[in-house]
């Protein structure tokens, strides 16, 4: 599932995090909010997240779905369950290797 792959982060895929918010604040930018050119912005992430996961949701409503995801987009995921603003999305990104469960129930 590819919707699920990790954030493109353009000419910065690759180096470090602190260097890619320091270039996006460069822009006028916060770094949820830079493509950093050819890349993502973060909404642009949890926009294909949530088109794979409402697909996956309708095809399986009352059974148990393993995914596998990379940080943002399980951020992104995360934020848009919880209502949250995605500006947040870096208090629900799990560390790496991290095994989150969740428990969902939709009326």
């Amino acid at each position: 599932m590819s919707e699920f792959r990790d954030r493109d982060f353009g000419s910065f895929n690759g180096k470090t995090e602190a260097k890619a918010i320091e270039e996006a604040k460069h822009h006028g930018f916060t770094w949820e909010d830079y493509s950093f050119g050819s890349g993502e912005t973060f909404l642009q992430v949890q926009k294909r997240v949530l088109k794979r996961y409402t697909n996956v949701k309708k095809k399986h409503p009352s059974g148990t779905v393993l995914f596998v995801f990379h940080g943002d987009p399980i951020a992104s995921l995360i934020v848009h369950l919880l209502r949250k603003l995605i500006y947040v999305q870096a208090t629900y990104s799990p560390q790496n290797t991290a095994i989150s469960i969740f428990e969902l129930t939709f009326r």
